[in-house]
């Protein structure tokens, strides 16, 4: 077979174009601003799933307080004493932690060496997704370093926690004379009107309440909020968020969720008043001791009702409302629906 090459033809090479620096600017910038519409986007339906699981923690600890109730005829003490225990203990077999409540030794502090192996383990249902695990004194080396902080607290009611005084013959933690200067209405007291968990100063007024002494019912009245882990650093402490602690292991409603109006902490030893902590003071005659509802969800906090529902109450919920939500005994009629 003959051979044939191609003597008298041109070779044309076809040459695509390509693009122009000005177009690849182009096209980079236009991905970039998709990416900017899409970012904000994925950042909510991450939030979104976080906030769900944050509801179901809380529905995990009002069916873990169920449990107890149903066990013992009375809900769990919010706490005893500053040091002695708190609900969040008394929960741990309720909630598939009891090796960790065999471990922990009840006739000691919770900062005790015996009961080091409880504290500093983080219970995932005492985390919310969204805010970032802290530690007690992460610089230090001392009893109380390492131990875990969480972020969820009981309903101690309206006001705030402060003497031993008796109401209807109960023992109850109530600011001075029963009242808080109200700082939403110049000065109008702030009456104390029960609530399903109280702090005890001393262990000889112990009380705790079952769920048919929650005479405004069960469905309106809250049992459990969250509140934020309070970041600490070299030599400073802040305490919110370390409900093993007694003082920490509650809210009040006398303030909003997520108020600019600060916690009130018995020492300037236990806050730091600065970004990105809540803000926080300390408490005088006119402001007792208390901590509010707080959370990372952007415009609101997760709760937990008495009757096991979960819901997410806004920060602009009026705060009447918001009070009546935690009392047990107030006969006030209050929805956030």
């Amino acid at each position: 077979m003959k051979k044939i090459t191609p003597t008298n033809h041109l070779i044309a090479t076809i040459r695509r174009p390509g693009f122009t620096l000005v177009e690849l600017l182009v096209v980079i910038a236009i991905i970039g601003i998709l990416i900017g519409m899409l970012l904000p986007a994925v950042q909510q339906v991450r939030e979104a799933a976080r906030r769900t699981h944050c509801q179901n923690n809380e529905k995990q600890i009002a069916l873990a307080m169920f449990n107890y109730e149903s066990a013992y005829e009375k809900l769990p003490y919010g706490s005893l004493g500053a040091a002695e225990g708190s609900w969040v203990v008394w929960l741990m077999p309720y909630i598939e932690q009891g090796r960790l409540a065999d471990l922990y030794d009840q006739e000691q502090r919770y900062y005790h060496p015996n009961n080091e192996d409880v504290v500093k383990n983080g219970i995932p249902t005492y985390q919310c997704p969204s805010d970032e695990s802290q530690i007690v004194d992460p610089a230090g080396s001392g009893a109380f370093h390492g131990i875990r902080k969480m972020n969820y607290v009981v309903n101690l009611g309206n006001t705030g926690w402060w003497n031993d005084v008796i109401v209807n013959g109960r023992y109850m933690m109530l600011p001075p004379a029963a009242q808080a200067d109200d700082p939403y209405a110049s000065g109008t007291p702030v009456i104390y009107q029960g609530a399903p968990f109280t702090l005890e100063g001393n262990l000889d007024k112990k009380i705790q309440f079952g769920l048919e002494e929650l005479i405004d019912g069960t469905s309106n009245i809250l049992m459990a909020s969250e509140v934020i882990q309070g970041r600490g650093g070299p030599g400073r402490w802040d305490l919110r968020g370390l409900a093993f602690w007694g003082y920490g292991a509650g809210f009040s409603t006398i303030i909003s969720p997520n108020a600019d109006l600060p916690d009130r902490m018995q020492s300037t030893s236990y806050f730091i008043n600065e970004p990105p902590n809540p803000p926080a003071a300390l408490f005088d005659t006119d402001h007792p001791i208390m901590l509010g509802a707080r959370s990372k969800h952007p415009g609101g906090v997760n709760v937990c009702y008495c009757d096991g529902s979960t819901h997410f109450v806004s920060d602009n919920v009026d705060v009447a409302v918001w009070r009546a939500m935690s009392t047990s005994r107030g006969g006030e009629v209050a929805s956030i629906d």
